[in-house]
């Protein structure tokens, strides 16, 4: 359920719908509905909507079939796609449950993908401490592995960044690096605050993990308040956040109130373990005009290495926060950086990426 687009993999799906309604394409959208309901934004974008009852975890679970593929597999899916001979846009792995399916064997069928999804299940068993957890992660990893080979089936596969590409082109060679939609808006502000930003989902443990570690190495020797805000923080981080002085915790900011953070800070904190997919909160940070501090993992796989400050140790980065004024980033310095995200992520480079896959079949 691609609206409201407010985290992760749902972002890239509801631009990448808005970007081909506005280049003319018809789409029927098919979706599954886990508690986010109808939503009249996404039938005034295409022409028809099919909503689907996603299956309840734990029956899922019991399947052969990994659970986000399991979940995803209903009947009347089946039904609806064999009602027509049109192409068929697959969403993650998540949505290949009848890829091989023999009714839809001769249609054009490209897969999006987000992920390597069993490698991404692997960070997460190592990212959580939970046994139990540990235990599923690593199941459903060999599950996606296993189900992977179905990717064989697909007309083309889209890759979301350099390194999913380079392991895909390994085994097929059907496969293309295909731009995460985005709406591309630079954010000026010249009223910067003494602050460092860092935001993400707190409910997900790769992202918890990268707070523990700036709060362990960085948070105590910088010269600035340190703000963080996001989803649905565990309580033991509040607890751990509340002894620093100088840190703020934001949790479940509101749309307004993030991008009021994002564009008052003086520069962009992020930092991760895992290079898996594209880091979404990344390119939001670059669009305000503010310096954005990484390490060298948060861009592996992407061209953004150039519109980054990387870090490569703690000091260093410590180093250059205590450094950084609360002016915005030279106008000019801004532009460029503009200019280079506009090249990776105009919605006319999916556009042409589709058309060049459609009517050449």
């Amino acid at each position: 359920m691609p609206y409201p687009a407010n985290y992760g993999g749902v972002i890239d799906v509801y631009y990448r719908l808005l970007a081909l309604s506005n280049a003319g394409y018809k789409i029927h959208l098919h979706c599954f509905d886990y508690g986010r309901g109808k939503q009249k934004k996404l039938e005034a974008l295409v022409q028809k909507v099919y909503y689907y009852q996603r299956k309840s975890l734990w029956k899922a679970n019991v399947s052969s079939a990994p659970m986000i593929v399991a979940s995803r597999k209903n009947p009347q899916l089946l039904a609806n796609l064999k009602q027509n001979n049109w192409p068929i846009l697959f969403e993650g792995q998540h949505c290949t449950a009848y890829l091989d399916h023999p009714s839809l064997t001769d249609r054009i069928k490209i897969v999006r993908l987000h992920n390597i999804e069993h490698n991404y299940y692997r960070s997460l068993a190592a990212a959580t401490n939970k046994l139990w957890k540990k235990f599923f992660f690593l199941m459903e990893a060999q599950k996606l592995q296993k189900q992977e080979k179905k990717l064989s089936h697909a007309s083309a596969l889209l890759c979301i960044n350099e390194n999913d590409l380079a392991y895909y082109v390994a085994q097929w060679n059907n496969c293309y690096l295909s731009p995460i939609a985005l709406p591309l808006a630079a954010i000026e502000h010249n009223e910067k605050d003494n602050y460092v930003l860092y935001h993400g989902n707190l409910s997900v443990e790769e992202n918890e993990n990268a707070v523990l570690w700036l709060l362990r190495n960085v948070a105590t020797e910088i010269n600035c308040k340190f703000v963080i805000a996001g989803k649905n923080p565990s309580k033991q981080l509040r607890q751990l956040i509340n002894q620093f002085k100088n840190i703020e915790l934001i949790a479940n900011p509101s749309d307004e109130a993030l991008n009021k953070l994002l564009k008052s800070a003086k520069a962009h904190l992020l930092y991760s373990e895992q290079a898996t997919g594209l880091k979404l909160k990344l390119l939001r940070a670059l669009q305000n005009n503010a310096p954005v501090f990484v390490n060298q993992t948060m861009v592996e796989g992407t061209q953004l290495h150039g519109l980054c400050m990387i870090f490569e140790s703690a000091p260093s980065l410590i180093s250059a926060i205590n450094e950084c004024p609360a002016t915005p980033l030279d106008k000019n310095d801004f532009e460029i950086r503009m200019q280079a995200l506009a090249k990776l992520y105009a919605p006319s480079i999916i556009e042409k990426q589709l058309d060049k896959l459609l009517f050449a079949q």
